[in-house]
C-alpha cells in the first residue's frame, strides 16, 4: 500500500518487532501470537522510527492479520473459527479468532544469525521507513541504529 506516493511501513514494523523479540528470545520458534510483548514492541518501534507520521498511523494489528499475503507468514486459526471471515481487524477480535502466525521455519532459522537480522533491519528501514516525512526529526536515533548495526555486522 502506497499513499501519497510513500510505502506503507506498517509490515516493515511488524516485521522489525518480530526480529527484535526474535533476539532478545521472547520468540522461540515459529510461532508468533499477537501478544502485548509485539503490541508494545510495535508502538517502541513505531514512535522511534516512524514518529507522529502525517500519513499513517499503524498499530499492530492490521499489519499482523494483512501479513497473510506474504507467503513466509501464514495465520493459524483458533478452532472453530475461519480466516477468511474475519473483516474486523481489531486487536480483540483478531486475538479472538487467530491462534499465532507462523513464520517460514527456513526464515525463523536465518533469524536466529545476529549479522541477517542486522542486514535485515537495515534493508526494511531504508526500504520502508527512510523516506516517511517525519524520520527527519529521528536522524540521531535512526545514525546510532545504523552505527550499532555496523559494528554488529564487521
Amino acid at each position: 500500500m502506497k499513499k501519497c506516493g510513500k510505502p506503507a511501513p506498517h509490515k516493515a514494523l511488524l516485521l522489525l518487532s518480530i526480529i527484535d523479540l526474535i533476539e532478545r528470545g521472547v520468540i522461540t520458534n515459529c510461532r508468533v501470537p499477537l501478544s502485548d510483548d509485539l503490541v508494545r514492541q510495535f508502538k517502541r518501534n513505531t514512535s522511534a522510527l516512524l514518529g507522529e507520521s502525517k500519513l499513517f498511523q499503524p498499530v499492530a494489528n492490521y499489519p499482523y492479520y494483512h501479513m497473510k499475503s506474504e507467503p513466509f507468514w501464514q495465520l493459524v486459526a483458533n478452532p472453530s473459527c475461519q480466516i477468511d471471515k474475519i473483516s474486523n481487524y481489531s486487536l480483540p477480535n483478531i486475538r479472538a479468532n487467530i491462534a499465532y502466525a507462523r513464520i517460514d521455519e527456513e526464515l525463523f532459522n536465518l533469524l536466529q544469525n545476529p549479522n541477517v537480522r542486522a542486514k535485515l533491519r537495515v534493508t526494511l528501514i531504508t526500504k520502508y521507513l527512510d523516506n516517511q516525512p517525519t524520520l527527519a526529526d529521528n536522524l540521531p536515533l535512526i545514525l546510532f541504529t545504523f552505527s550499532t548495526l555496523a559494528s554488529l555486522v564487521a
